[in-house]
């Protein structure tokens, strides 16, 4: 139990063309309980901690449960304050029992210039049974405006339209840079199709 937790504790590089299955992570550490005092914890199955770089290409599997308070957990990445993913799965099941923990299925939580284009989540399930966090099938929450998440896909059946998470968000802070979610499109895209945007009809 550290204050990042994840294959890779902390990222300010790239990751490329990486599958990582069966991960299992159980975390219980709460924000201010760490030696980063006051700080919050980032849980995340490849990375808990984005301070900036790339992560490209990437498959991630397996299991992550907390029970500790004031986290960001995600399936890919934990909190992130900068960087970019791109082209990668996160088929992570993620359940969160402690306060103020924001879930995503990509990204737990987000506090800067962060851009995601084309994921996907596709875990069992992303639950955060505390109080006042969020839950999202891309982003946990954002508490910025400076969040492009575009031409990703998550499951509707378990969030609804949050493809990121509604946490205590100023208007002014709310993120304006996500679009092209879960259309038809992006579907096909992922699964390998040929999209025809004049019959708007996906084949093979």
């Amino acid at each position: 139990n550290g204050q990042n937790i994840g294959l890779i504790g902390s990222l300010g590089g790239t990751v490329k063309n990486l599958t990582l299955e069966v991960a299992d992570i159980q975390a219980s550490n709460s924000e201010g309980l760490s030696f980063q005092m006051g700080k919050p914890i980032s849980v995340g199955t490849l990375v808990g901690w984005m301070g900036s770089g790339t992560i490209d290409g990437v498959y991630v599997n397996g299991h992550i449960n907390t029970s500790g308070n004031g986290q960001g957990v995600g399936g890919i990445v934990g909190n992130a304050q900068s960087g970019t993913i791109t082209n990668s799965i996160s088929d992570v099941s993620i359940y969160a029992s402690g306060d103020s923990v924001f879930v995503g299925g990509v990204i737990g939580y987000t506090k800067g210039a962060v851009n995601i284009n084309s994921c996907m989540y596709v875990g069992e399930r992303a639950v955060n049974d505390g109080s006042k966090g969020s839950v999202g099938g891309i982003v946990g929450n954002s508490t910025v405006n400076t969040l492009n998440a575009t031409n990703s896909f998550y499951d509707t059946d378990l969030f609804g339209d949050n493809g990121v998470g509604t946490g205590k968000v100023k208007d002014e802070n709310k993120p304006t840079g996500v679009t092209e979610l879960n259309t038809d499109q992006v579907a096909c895209g992922m699964n390998g199709g040929t999209w025809n945007a004049n019959t708007q009809v996906c084949s093979d």
